[in-house]
């Protein structure tokens, strides 16, 4: 029973990622031919390469952002310098 559920748990996790990465490639597309470059185009790779890019650092951005506001309340400590005798 227990390496049944973590096989499932690990299929829904790489399905996740393949979702991802299919997501993300269907959206540099539309972007790219937004700009009138198309999949003949020599400029077409670095064009997906650099709308994926931008996306997932955009990603890890809101990721870091939603992050910083987990422990809103939780105060510092304040810095105590070691004095050495």
């Amino acid at each position: 029973m227990r390496k049944s559920m973590v096989f499932a748990v690990t299929a829904l996790a790489v399905c996740g990622c393949a979702a991802s990465n299919a997501v993300d490639q269907q959206a540099a597309l539309a972007s790219c031919q937004a700009v009138g470059i198309s999949e003949r185009d020599p400029q077409f790779a670095t064009c997906m390469q650099a709308q994926i890019q931008g996306r997932r650092e955009g990603q890890i951005e809101r990721a870091y952002k939603g992050a910083k506001n987990i422990i809103p309340n939780e105060r510092m400590t304040p810095h105590a310098d070691v004095q050495i005798y």
